[in-house]
């Protein structure tokens, strides 16, 4: 996502970012609903 644009591989997977889940789905968006996120090749948390 927007500023790891320089090296992604540096990124947070999606479901431990709290900028994206809560600021941009959240705050930005507007989103009230359940936030599901699925990765087949990610070992559970």
């Amino acid at each position: 996502y927007q500023g790891y644009g320089h090296n992604p591989d540096d990124a947070p997977p999606a479901t431990h970012c709290d900028k994206l889940l809560i600021q941009l789905l959240r705050q930005e968006l507007g989103y009230t609903g359940l936030i599901v996120s699925d990765s087949t090749s990610m070992i559970g948390l």
